[in-house]
């Protein structure tokens, strides 16, 4: 259906849902890299008995991809069989390919994590030399990277805030700190291309309603563009004190309703016991990782 050919090695089930497809569609259909990684996730699911949640999608993926490894902080490549090149990894490995365990890594990071449990993850992060490729500090990455994710297999609520580690993309966030995330993000876009993010207009006019919140909300805008763009801050601003106070000033000055619409502007994911039913996104967070 996508140009693709049904594997050698593909088992009954596998068969009988190609046919399926074939009749749904007849002709061959566009695809691009997000649907051909979807197609390669099912693959995989199906020959090792995964289980791949229904709300993975080709557009699920696009919202989570990332320009550079979490890990080892390099740019990720496409489709040139290096350790560079991007892929889809389950943070904890018990879990199936559902939302809020995935996070894409270059396949060199994905190798040398393979199934290693977390405490191994940890360990590695503790010594004092390098190890499957990785050094210390990029397992002390991996262990900050894939830590939400394994929480939440833990059954323990995900993050609501974030204090100065990067946000990742794909991993279990509250509604606030996914918030945090998309103003940062948007001040990015500012301070590197130039460019108004429309996210800080739509959420300024969402506070126009209500005195308190639309003067919180400024405190905190002006004292972001100092920080981000004077002294070059990055994920570390929400790791100050003033900040994140100022965030949670912002915060509990905005009605339920208001909370919810800012959600939907952004994309929201709920994802873990604390969160309210699930917000359908729109367009993603869509995030700068620096």
């Amino acid at each position: 259906m996508y140009g693709q050919v049904v594997p050698d090695d593909a088992n009954l089930l596998f068969c009988d849902g190609y046919r399926t497809g074939r009749k749904q569609y007849p002709y061959p259909q566009r695809s691009d890299r997000y649907i051909l990684k979807w197609l390669q996730i099912r693959t995989g699911a199906l020959r090792r008995g995964k289980r791949v949640d229904s709300a993975i999608t080709a557009d699920y993926i696009q919202k989570i991809d990332v320009d550079r490894c979490p890990v080892t902080r390099g740019p990720l490549t496409h489709s040139t069989t290096t350790g560079t090149d991007w892929s889809i990894d389950r943070c904890n490995n018990d879990r199936g390919y559902v939302p809020g365990n995935l996070v894409v890594m270059s396949t060199q990071a994905n190798a040398a994590k393979s199934d290693l449990p977390f405490d191994e993850i940890v360990a590695r992060g503790e010594c004092d030399a390098a190890t499957d490729g990785l050094t210390p500090a990029e397992w002390q990455r991996m262990t900050a990277v894939i830590a939400p994710a394994e929480r939440l297999a833990h059954g323990e609520p995900p993050a609501q805030f974030l204090l100065g580690a990067p946000f990742v993309p794909g991993q279990p966030y509250g509604l606030p700190a996914q918030v945090q995330a998309a103003l940062l993000s948007a001040v990015f876009t500012y301070r590197d291309e130039d460019e108004v993010d429309e996210r800080i207009n739509v959420i300024h006019s969402l506070c126009l309603c209500r005195k308190e919140a639309r003067r919180a909300y400024d405190r905190l805008m002006q004292d972001m563009f100092q920080r981000m763009i004077r002294q070059r801050r990055s994920w570390d601003y929400w790791g100050l004190k003033r900040p994140l106070r100022l965030f949670i000033e912002f915060w509990v000055n905005l009605t339920p309703a208001m909370r919810s619409e800012i959600g939907l502007d952004i994309g929201f994911v709920p994802m873990g016991k604390n969160d309210s039913n699930p917000i359908q996104p729109a367009g993603g967070i869509g995030l700068r990782v620096h």
